[in-house]
């Protein structure tokens, strides 16, 4: 067990043979998780870490959504997964975009994405770059998302409402929770758009408050202290009855 910088407890039916003398070694600014994985055989450890390294999303380290590094994993999914392609061509498709689907080539190291598209006249393809943002952000993060679902794990979704309408947001939801009816997968996703929260449950939506001080805390919906299941959430939030609402003064 660690508190703040210090290695307080070590259960022994965990850890009985690792040499406690060397905690001295780990940084106080270094994941003890990390540190024993990179320097010791414990099974324990190596089951936590392969629980969370199997954790997928599209932030990185320093908060950066949809980088390079995710973008180019996302390719390569979709490069060698056929089916999860086309299960996300098939979504895409169900907006009315124009999109029929993706041409994803693999050239001199270099993969390059089209767009296409059926018109009444001909058939065209676009640049990727010059695809809409909402369609752009439905291509990457779709590939999280339905391997989430497929494979029973966790996708971390920072701002999932980036780039999209919200009746796309709201067809995306409900497919999410649709797919994921007969599966444990959990999707986490942050979200200032409010026109989904009647479509889940209470203890399903966390709010972040701010206080005075600048420090930021979330609690559960279903903490807030006489709230009923059959309350409408977007109402009474919009209202203020929740808390967490914005105080913005121009």
């Amino acid at each position: 067990m660690r508190e703040r910088d210090q290695v307080t407890y070590f259960n022994n039916a965990f850890f009985n043979d690792f040499p406690k003398k060397f905690i001295k070694n780990i940084r106080l600014d270094v994941s003890l998780i990390a540190f024993l994985k990179a320097n010791y055989k414990i099974d324990v450890i190596d089951e936590v870490f392969d629980y969370f390294f199997k954790f997928k999303s599209n932030l990185n380290e320093r908060g950066d959504i949809n980088s390079h590094f995710h973008q180019a994993k996302t390719l390569g999914l979709y490069l060698t997964d056929s089916k999860l392609k086309g299960d996300m061509e098939l979504f895409i498709k169900s907006f009315d975009l124009g999109l029929t689907g993706f041409e994803i080539k693999k050239e001199n190291n270099k993969i390059f994405v089209k767009g296409l598209h059926t018109t009444d006249e001909n058939d065209n393809s676009l640049s990727f770059n010059y695809e809409s943002r909402g369609t752009q952000s439905l291509f990457f993060t779709l590939a999280n998302i339905l391997t989430a679902i497929k494979n029973n794990t966790v996708v971390i979704i920072d701002e999932i409402e980036s780039g999209l309408h919200p009746e796309a947001l709201n067809k995306l939801i409900s497919y999410i929770i649709d797919e994921n009816k007969e599966s444990i997968a959990q999707i986490i996703f942050s979200s200032n758009s409010l026109s989904f929260m009647n479509k889940l449950d209470m203890h399903q939506i966390y709010l972040t408050e701010k206080n005075t001080n600048g420090d930021s805390y979330v609690y559960r919906l279903n903490a807030v202290k006489g709230i009923r299941s059959d309350e409408n959430f977007l109402t009474k939030y919009m209202s203020g009855a929740y808390g967490a609402f914005p105080n913005i003064r121009v």
